[in-house]
């Protein structure tokens, strides 16, 4: 069987997934989950969970305790809601597209 990986990544958004409905989560309701737990709406990279910790935004200098600390924060509140974290989903539309993932 011949690998296409052509397909495009799943974002980190994607990654969140209820072990229930592996692939099939509900986005809307993530969204609103990730907007509960410090992300801003729309915010594919999720960034914006820990953007308290810049201390400098010209020069990008982060306080990684502080860093580190949002993070944990945050995959704890989307663990609270319900939510297991998927990191390897494959790639969209290819044959290394595992089927878990759903943006």
């Amino acid at each position: 069987m011949t690998t296409i990986c052509f397909g495009k990544p799943y974002s980190y958004v994607a990654e969140f997934q209820k072990p229930y409905s592996l692939g099939h989560t509900d986005s809307k309701q993530r969204w609103i989950d990730l907007s509960k737990c410090g992300v801003k709406y729309g915010d594919i990279y999720l960034d914006s969970a820990w953007d308290e910790a810049i201390i400098d935004p010209t020069s990008f200098k982060i306080d990684m305790k502080k860093r580190q600390n949002l993070l944990n924060k945050f995959y704890q509140c989307m663990e609270n809601k319900g939510y297991i974290r998927i990191k390897h989903c494959g790639r969209k539309n290819s044959t290394s597209d595992k089927g878990l993932c759903n943006e």
